[in-house]
């Protein structure tokens, strides 16, 4: 039974090492230098821009979609036998149409801007590390 106890102690001794010899491994022995900071900064502005402009469409989508919604709140209230209100309810399966179009829009544009973030968190890191990446 204490042999198996000694072993396992010795294993996980091992593992710990093996850890410790990894994470030093990937720790930075030095500052990076101005170069690198400046590479840094010139591989981000681009995706910065990016992810500005995104902002700015999916603050668009919103405001859209917010207006495709509140038509039918307005469609809701023309009476029934109001001719005019007859033919304006007609457009109800349109307004359905483009909220989902608009809906479906603002997912990709998202998923867009999260993939641009992840991007750019990689291009820091490689850069910061001064990994080769061309």
């Amino acid at each position: 039974m204490r042999s198996r106890v000694s072993n396992a102690a010795r294993r996980n001794e091992c593992a710990v090492q093996e850890l410790a010899d990894t994470m030093e491994g990937l720790m930075m022995t030095s500052t990076p230098t101005m170069d690198q900071l400046s590479n840094v900064i010139a591989h981000a502005t681009a995706p910065a821009f990016l992810l500005g402009a995104l902002s700015g469409f999916i603050a668009i989508l919103i405001t859209r979609l917010n207006r495709i919604i509140d038509q039918p709140v307005l469609l809701q209230s023309i009476q029934d036998n109001d001719p005019a209100g007859a033919r304006l309810r007609n457009h109800m399966p349109r307004l359905k149409l483009h909220a989902r179009l608009i809906n479906r829009a603002i997912l990709w544009a998202v998923a867009s801007s999260t993939a641009t973030a992840l991007l750019l968190i990689i291009a820091f890191a490689i850069a910061f590390f001064a990994l080769p990446h061309e």
